[in-house]
């Protein structure tokens, strides 16, 4: 979820903010605050350029660490896209608990 148009949809739908997950992998300030005040409590994070942007909302959210899995025989590898390489999944989790962040959970982004 990243859009105002999303947040509305979930709104029409009765879906409390709380129940959702953030997951664009990219995010502006606004695709930070507007979800927040909707309610919602978890948001991921792919690389460290993401964490620091949540940290002035670390009071206010838990944040999954997301682990892309390479697929060298996928059509399209998504996992490029999504997640930290494995071998950095540690780091990324261990960069975000220094920023303050409360890193809840890992998440997996695989073909399968």
């Amino acid at each position: 979820m990243s859009t105002s148009g999303e947040l509305t949809l979930l709104r029409e739908l009765n879906i409390a903010g709380n129940r959702i997950i953030h997951t664009h992998p990219l995010k502006r300030d606004r695709d930070i605050r507007d979800p927040i005040a909707f309610g919602c409590e978890t948001f991921v994070a792919d690389n460290a350029e993401e964490l620091t942007k949540l940290v002035p909302y670390r009071d206010q959210i838990s944040v999954l660490s997301r682990v892309g899995f390479r697929d060298k025989d996928a059509v399209v590898d998504r996992a490029r896209k999504f997640g930290c390489a494995p071998d950095t999944a540690l780091d990324l989790s261990e960069e975000g608990r220094r920023l303050g962040l409360r890193i809840s959970r890992l998440s997996i982004h695989a073909r399968r």
